[in-house]
């Protein structure tokens, strides 16, 4: 076995070398066997003709090697047309392949193939759908002239058919195809390959495009004709990097340009007379960009790679893939497959269809269908927009018989991932819904798995509802007159506020009619503060809107019930064409219910809407703590179009004053008198009824009505320490007013009566009235301005008090009394006795602090005072300054508070004829002033200021003080009246009194004691003393020392022309008495001697004689001391000449 196997191994060596030698021989050989060729060129051109089976003329013969066999190289070959012997084929060079072991066994040259290299071959697809070829390669003519005729591509197919072999090597190919656009491709390597009726082409093609690549190709068929209608191939087509926008450049595919992109491929086709039988393929496009020549949008993949296979069974036609993986921009598909069966009847019409796919991105394939105006007819065009659907969809299984695309034909099962559905004939748009998608021809049901959702109801509800949950069945189907019915089963959702569970149907109809809804639906809220989240707010009043948003602010709602029924398109159904409400059981829900007003806490009662009227009826609630009970709210119309109100009425509350200022407070009705009430503190129980109407456009115009009614309160004027005792009666309010008709009461342990009422037109009004009718002791009063008044009223008076409390003023009060019953101890006209009526008015203006506090007062015609207390703006400590005036002058003071008093920084008094200026302090109920007053004329200065000094008549005088009283400055009394008092005066005279004078007590019979009737008159000149009786002075000036109301004296006189009167001891301020001693030195002048000579001739006797006849009286002539003791009431003095002083 191993010699055998050596053997053979020789022998093929020994072959192989003699094949190599020979070969180098016949190589040889060629050079020389090239003229003899050019003899036989005759016999050479029957041979091809006989090859090709088609008369062929050659120009020159020429021998040659190709590869490892030889060839006879022809120039200049014109190929003819058998019958009409016209030229169908002109190539310049062909080589003819010789076999050499069939020439060298039949011994003469056998042709078994030709080679054309290095040639261009054009081909030109003409607007009939002919192809033509021009050149093979072109030659010129006979005489170098073209022929004009072009060859047909399947002419030169057929004739190629003929070779047993052809190969083309490095052959530029161009083809110019409708577009005009021409495409090269250079043929590195065909070969045509013919055996009987069986034919192969095998090759390697160089796609000229921008980045070159290479195509491998493989065809194998069976068929002598040219014909793709008989015809049966195998073909193998591989590629990499095709640019596939280059070769597609100038075509379009159903309304698709191809702008972008690439591809690999290997594809195996069986094709069988006329048609694909089998189309296998494993691709990878990337980089496309395809535009829609409909709406000239532009696609964009970044990659589409699979396998596909297409196939023929029958009529059916089978599509499927596998791996398929699509990437575009912005996200990708997971990878997925598909299969398609299509089968047609004998019409050629679609008879059954089947789908299946694991993986379809909704949002993907709309966007491809929109932008092709082919695949869509304009009804499933506008459907599709409608319903805008996005969304993934998993294993589609779709099965369609008779007419697949009629529904009714169709059968469907679809799982389904974030599904979004627009809002649609009325119905709200879904979005991430989760479950299956069933339909077997008559009706389908969608399967909701739980899983979150998003429900968009533009229409209603002003933001998306976003549900934690969402399950439950939906069935629909198609009734008789081609609505659509469906049916909710079970449908629940539920997120973090609310629970619901919905049951129902709503008909579609097929025309532009409104879905009908008959739904019925039981949810629970759990945070009521989101309530407004569920509520249709588009349809209401968008100021509601805002009502409501800021309505509920904390709780939660149970028992809540939803009703639905009727056309969506009339939602909420104002004109009763359906039926729409929704109500709920409130627990512990915190509620404003109106703007600045304290909200409603821990409320239970039920809240319903109910078409456009919103009810509130409330079960038990709090407000500032206030337990309230039965309070009802309602909107009557809450449509967009009007203006809502919302009327609350609250059933009476029994509560007390505390709670209720407290209330009004914290209310607007602190703006419109509430501040009013600040130094108002009413305690008590009361029972308050309180209705509000809100506009919700205006809040702020909220109206009041109130209505408070109470029994054994107290009111109390806390900076005036007022009580008010016993209070029974009622009071209505509104946002601008109060009224109350006949509050009674007890004030100062006596019966009164109270009034409120309030005027003016402003919410915020400006006048708050309070009237009070009542009567008081006058030791009542004294206890409560804390002064002493019973030394100068007594007894018991009616009154009426009246007090305004403004926004825009100081508060007044007015105090008015005719003082019957009482008894007024005053001297003079000033006092009245108890049955005397004498009106009495007191009005006081209470401004702010800064402002300055007015208070006048009259007491009948007799007296009218005015004062006004004046704040200090001092930088280091607080003053008060205190103007008093009346219509005969001005006092001003300025006060220093301090501890337990204030120092009197300034008083000053100008009066008419009169000025005093003056310091001091008041601590603890004890006064001290130190000053001095100066006065141009002081009898005018004292009857000016109520003092009887009729019978004193003085000019210019002044005086300086340094005293001290233990009660208030406005009290001085004289029993405490202490210090040091100095007075000088001018000129001036004190004259006799009358006798009704004399009774009065007052200052001028204190002066009555200098009027010197029983004193010697002065022994002047001036003999109108004569006429003129009294006691004239030059000048006054003393000085006095007060203590515990007596006045001591040891220096003061008055020094007149008559006789100097020096005073020395008591003068009983308090007690009305004296205790002096008087010493008067009469004047002595020079004239009286002359006078006394002049009328008697005896100068001393004379004169001394007619003096005291005509001017000393009688009593005073008797006087021969100087010096006298004054004791006794100033009513009675007693009169006692002594002869050395007492004091």
């Amino acid at each position: 076995m191993l010699f055998g196997g050596t053997m053979l191994k020789k022998i093929g060596l020994y072959s192989f070398a003699c094949l190599t030698i020979l070969s180098a021989i016949l190589i040889i050989l060629s050079g020389l066997l090239t003229p003899s060729l050019e003899r036989h060129r005759a016999d050479i051109e029957m041979q091809v003709s006989n090859l090709l089976e088609m008369p062929v003329k050659v120009k020159a013969v020429h021998i040659s090697w190709y590869q490892y066999q030889p060839d006879i190289s022809l120039n200049g070959v014109t190929v003819f047309d058998k019958s009409s012997n016209e030229p169908v084929l002109q190539i310049k060079q062909v080589h003819v392949l010789i076999a050499i072991p069939t020439s060298l066994w039949q011994r003469k040259p056998i042709f078994n193939g030709i080679v054309i290299s290095g040639s261009s071959i054009h081909i030109d697809e003409k607007s009939n759908g002919d192809i033509v070829i021009r050149g093979f390669p072109i030659i010129g003519g006979f005489n170098e002239k073209p022929y004009e005729r072009e060859t047909k591509f399947t002419d030169m197919l057929r004739s190629l058919l003929k070779l047993p072999q052809l190969m083309l090597n490095d052959v530029d190919l161009s083809y110019i195809g409708k577009t005009g656009i021409r495409r090269f491709v250079s043929l590195y390597h065909l070969k045509f390959q013919n055996q009987g009726n069986h034919h192969q082409i095998l090759g390697k093609a160089i796609l000229r495009q921008a980045l070159r690549t290479m195509v491998t190709v493989q065809v194998k068929w069976v068929g002598d004709e040219v014909d793709l209608n008989q015809m049966k191939a195998d073909i193998y087509l591989s590629t990499t990097n095709l640019a596939l926008a280059e070769w597609w450049k100038g075509h379009t595919w159903h309304g698709w340009s191809l702008d972008q992109g690439k591809a690999d491929a290997t594809i195996w086709t069986v094709w069988n007379r006329g048609q694909f039988e089998r189309v296998q393929c494993q691709f990878d496009l990337y980089g496309l960009e395809l535009t829609s020549l409909s709406d000239h949008a532009v696609h964009s993949v970044d990659r589409i790679r699979g396998d596909f296979d297409f196939k023929r069974d029958g009529e059916k036609q089978i599509f499927a893939g596998e791996h398929i993986a699509v990437e575009f921009p912005t996200h990708a598909w997971p990878e997925t497959h598909f299969y398609l069966t299509l089968q047609r009847d004998v019409t050629g019409k679609l008879s059954s269809l089947a789908f299946q796919s694991g993986y379809i991105n909704l949002l993907d394939v709309q966007k491809i269908l929109f932008s092709s105006q082919s695949l869509l007819s304009d009804a499933d065009r506008k459907l599709l927009s409608d319903l805008q659907l996005t969304g993934d969809i998993q294993d589609v299984d779709v099965l369609a018989n008779d007419s697949p695309l009629d529904f009714s034909h169709l059968s469907l099962k679809s799982h389904f991932t974030d599904l979004g559905i627009a809002s649609w004939h009325h119905l709200p748009s879904m979005q991430h819904l989760t479950g299956l998608l069933q339909w077997d021809g008559q009706k389908g049901v969608l399967s909701l798995t739980p899983h979150h959702a998003v429900l968009q109801y533009n229409e209603v509800f002003e933001r998306p509802i976003v549900l934690d949950q969402l399950s439950g069945k939906l069935f629909w189907q198609q009734i008789a007159d081609k609505s659509w019915v469906i049916h909710l089963q079970n449908l629940m959702a539920s997120n973090q506020d609310i629970t619901l569970k919905t049951e129902g149907a709503l008909m579609v109809p097929l025309a532009s009619r409104s879905v009908v809804a008959d739904l019925k639906a039981s949810f629970s809220v759990q945070n009521a503060s989101h309530i407004t989240h569920y509520l249709p707010l588009r349809l209401f009043n968008p100021n509601l809107n805002t009502w409501l948003k800021q309505a509920f602010k904390a709780g939660t709602l149970s028992e809540g019930s939803l009703i639905l029924n009727g056309p969506l398109n009339d939602f909420p159904f104002d004109k009763r064409k359906g039926a729409f409400k929704i109500s709920g059981y409130a627990n512990r829900v915190d509620m404003r219910f109106a703007p600045a007003w304290p909200m409603l806490t821990e409320l239970d009662g039920r809240i319903t809407f109910a078409g456009y009227r919103m009810a509130v009826d409330v079960d038990r609630a709090k407000i500032l703590d206030i337990p309230i009970m039965h309070v009802t709210g309602v909107i009557p119309d809450l449509n967009s179009a009007t203006a809502s109100v919302l009327s609350i009425h609250a059933d009476p509350v029994t509560t007390d004053f505390a709670e209720a200022f407290r209330l009004i407070h914290n209310s607007p009705l602190e703006q419109s008198f509430g501040k009013r009430l600040t130094d108002l503190a009413i305690t008590g129980p009361l029972r308050l009824t309180l209705a509000l109407t809100v506009p919700l456009d205006d809040p702020e115009k909220t109206a009041v009505q109130g209505n408070i009614t109470f029994q054994d309160s107290q009111l109390a004027l806390t900076p005036w320490h007022l009580t008010m005792d016993q209070l029974h009666g009622a009071l209505s309010f509104t946002e601008s007013s109060i009224k109350a008709n006949d509050i009674q009461g007890v004030l100062f342990n006596k019966p009164a009566h109270l009034q409120l009422s309030t005027s003016g037109q402003s919410r915020t009004f400006g006048l708050l009235r309070a009237m009070i009718v009542g009567s008081l002791e006058m030791t009542d009063l004294e206890s409560w301005l804390k002064v002493p008044l019973s030394s100068v009223v007594t007894g018991k008076t009616d009154f009426n008090l009246e007090m305004d409390v403004s926004s825009t003023a100081p508060t007044a009060v007015r105090l008015q009394s005719n003082l019957v019953g009482t008894v007024v101890h005053l001297p003079g006209s000033y006092a009245k006795a108890k049955t005397i009526s004498r009106p009495f008015s007191a009005s006081i203006v209470l401004h702010d602090r800064l402002q300055p506090l007015r208070i006048d007062m009259q007491y009948a015609d007799l007296l009218n005072l005015a004062f006004t207390l004046q704040s200090l703006k001092n930088p280091l400590q607080g003053a008060l300054g205190v103007v008093l005036s009346n219509n005969e002058g001005t006092a001003n003071i300025q006060l220093i508070p301090k501890a337990n008093g204030f120092t009197i920084q300034s008083l000053t008094v100008t009066a008419s004829h009169f000025e005093l200026h003056a310091t001091g302090d008041a601590v603890d109920n004890k006064t001290h002033l130190t000053g001095g007053a100066i006065s141009s004329n002081v009898s005018d200065a004292l009857n000016g200021h109520g003092f009887n000094a009729h019978n004193f008549i003085a000019t210019k005088g002044d005086s300086t003080f340094d005293v001290t009283w233990r009660t208030p400055p406005t009290m001085p009394t004289l029993t405490s009246l202490s210090g040091q008092l100095a007075i000088h005066l001018g000129a001036g005279r004190i004259t006799e009194l009358s006798g009704s004078t004399n009774a009065k007590m007052d200052l001028g019979r204190m002066l009555s004691l200098f009027s010197l009737q029983t004193i010697p008159r002065r022994l002047t000149l001036d003999f109108s003393d004569v006429f003129q009786k009294g006691y004239s002075f030059d000048v006054v000036k003393g000085e006095f020392k007060l203590t515990n109301g007596d006045a001591y004296t040891r220096n003061t006189y008055f020094d007149g022309p008559v006789a100097r009167v020096d005073i020395a001891g008591r003068i009983g301020l308090a007690k009305q008495d004296y205790d002096l001693t008087l010493n008067v030195t009469p004047h002595v002048t020079s004239s009286i001697p002359v006078a006394a000579t002049l009328l008697t001739g005896q100068p001393v006797i004379g004169i001394a004689a007619w003096a005291l006849d005509k001017v000393i009286s009688p009593s005073v002539g008797k006087v021969t001391g100087h010096y006298y003791a004054v004791t006794g009431t100033w009513d009675n003095p007693t009169w006692k000449k002594i002869a050395t002083p007492s004091h």
